[in-house]
């Protein structure tokens, strides 16, 4: 597992040295880019709830996290089957999404569309 994560890792620019460093001294977006490497590798789950996983990033390796975890998604060799990404950015919800649910005022929405309207047509359940 950890020559996986260290390769997916690789990927999304986190140094060898990163690795070996005390939780308290990284920067968000290392350990959120260490943290999310480490979990995809343990290849075990079929869906993986993210809040906010690029959050801490910058717009270049978001687009890495983002097309890499959408691809794990579509790969056969893999467990991983779907992806539950809460965001509030309209444009990654378009990048990463098929369907959108929103949350407001008590109700949800489902959504084709994931317009940033606080106004869904679609309510759901």
């Amino acid at each position: 597992m950890k020559e996986r994560a260290t390769a997916v890792g690789e990927e999304w620019g986190v140094q060898a040295d990163l690795w070996r460093r005390d939780w308290m001294n990284l920067s968000g977006g290392e350990g959120q880019r260490i943290l999310l490497a480490a979990a995809v590798s343990l290849d075990t789950a079929e869906v993986l709830l993210l809040d906010e996983p690029t959050s801490a990033l910058d717009s270049e390796t978001s687009l890495l996290v983002e097309n890499y975890l959408v691809e794990r998604t579509k790969a056969g060799d893999t467990s991983l089957k779907s992806l539950v990404w809460i965001t509030h950015s309209p444009e990654q919800s378009r990048r990463v999404g098929t369907r959108f649910i929103y949350i407001s005022g008590g109700k949800n929405y489902e959504s084709d569309d994931p317009s940033p309207s606080p106004y869904p047509s679609t309510p759901v359940g």
